[in-house]
């Protein structure tokens, strides 16, 4: 594709494609879908030939550069590129792609041909207040963190004297946390269960399936989205996920519920010879799009009522009031205190209460789906979803 980034042109498509999903509430077909793409490499292209300079060929390291060009020489894009391709902290594949991506559009146009040691606080201040002025507080604050971690970088290696993000600290504004939506009363959760239980995704797809498991498992949706068949053991009724998979970086065991285990045996007929559990088709052997959960929330009438985080939330609620170990639940929703005691980790903490808590969840969704359903069948007026459930 002539002038055009593909990482950008990628993030369009996804866009339009959610858009279009949670507009008709069913995926494009194949021709739409198809066109979509195209109309997204047109955006692209566009969008580049009018504010992005023309990608940079792969950048020799710092350590090269500094080999045969002075200090002043070094630009702040020389040492960006530097810290972005050895960050240890940026391990998933579409973490890297949204970073780069986030830079090539944000960032780099204004400070990436500039040295990087006389770089002054205010250019730095004006990159951060034009992302906020688009709307994105989030990733302006996100943007002002990277760029902070990337002078640390360069004084480390001694590209700069200074820190020009330092004296910003107090000038930047931390967004406010992620609202994590959720109806917490017992009849619109089982209106919420329902709904869940009657999407059906196309016959070759087990996102249904992965939809039906998320209030039941305690995982988050990157967590569960991509889950592999070499975690799940069916026979001993346990998921056992890597450190390097999950948001703790520790290991996580999660005992699974009879209707857990009846969901993923449904699955392992469809997808059990590949490598990941949860999969857009057969033959396609790599996870669900991140934004499949959004899509699948919005198709069944919740978006904006419910998100995927909620259910750890509502989990939580409801085992602390039904008097179940704070330790117990805090460790099965994967957090692991900072104090000198909670920070020893072992995947055998609390199991066999752990694996009867979430049975009991398991029950008691399956309990609050069956009243939600008889309220159906026999007729009783049910209020329509809302915010304010």
């Amino acid at each position: 594709m002539d002038l055009v980034d593909v990482e950008h042109a990628r993030l369009i498509f996804t866009d339009l494609l959610v858009a279009q999903a949670v507009r008709r509430c069913q995926l494009p077909t194949l021709t739409e879908t198809v066109q979509l793409v195209d109309k997204a490499i047109e955006i692209a292209q566009l969008f580049r030939k009018a504010q992005l300079p023309p990608l940079q060929p792969p950048r020799p390291s710092v350590e090269k550069v500094l080999a045969t060009e002075t200090h002043s020489a070094v630009t702040f894009a020389d040492v960006a590129y530097e810290w972005m391709s050895c960050g240890d902290k940026r391990q998933a594949s579409r973490s890297k792609q949204v970073l780069r991506s986030r830079f090539r559009r944000h960032v780099i146009p204004f400070l990436g041909h500039r040295p990087v040691s006389i770089i002054e606080p205010r250019e730095i201040l004006s990159v951060v207040r034009a992302i906020e002025a688009a709307g994105h507080h989030r990733m302006a604050y996100y943007t002002f963190h990277d760029i902070r971690s990337i002078y640390r970088y360069a004084i480390a290696h001694g590209l700069s004297e200074e820190d020009p993000t330092s004296i910003l600290t107090n000038a930047i504004r931390q967004p406010k946390p992620k609202d994590f939506a959720m109806p917490m009363d017992r009849g619109s959760i089982g209106r919420l269960l329902v709904a869940i239980s009657r999407y059906r995704s196309k016959p070759w797809s087990t996102a249904g399936h992965m939809l039906r498991l998320l209030p039941m498992v305690f995982l988050r949706a990157s967590e569960l989205r991509t889950l592999e068949w070499s975690f799940v053991d069916l026979d001993a009724a346990m998921i056992a996920i890597p450190g390097n998979r999950m948001k703790s970086g520790r290991p996580h065991v999660v005992p699974l519920a009879r209707q857990a285990v009846r969901i993923l045996e449904d699955v392992q007929s469809i997808t059990g010879s590949g490598h990941f559990v949860f999969t857009s088709r057969p033959g396609v052997d790599r996870p669900m799009d991140y934004s499949m959960f959004y899509v699948m929330l919005g198709a069944i009438g919740f978006r904006g009522i419910v998100s995927s985080h909620g259910f750890r939330v509502l989990a939580s609620s409801w085992l602390n009031e039904q008097g179940w170990r704070a330790d117990a639940i805090e460790r099965q929703l994967a957090h692991v205190g900072r104090g000198p005691v909670r920070h020893r980790y072992n995947l055998a903490d609390y199991l066999p209460e752990r694996r009867k808590m979430m049975q009991a969840w398991a029950d008691h969704l399956e309990n609050l789906e069956r009243e939600a359903s008889a309220g159906r069948k026999s007729g009783i007026q049910e209020a329509s979803p809302g915010r304010n459930l």
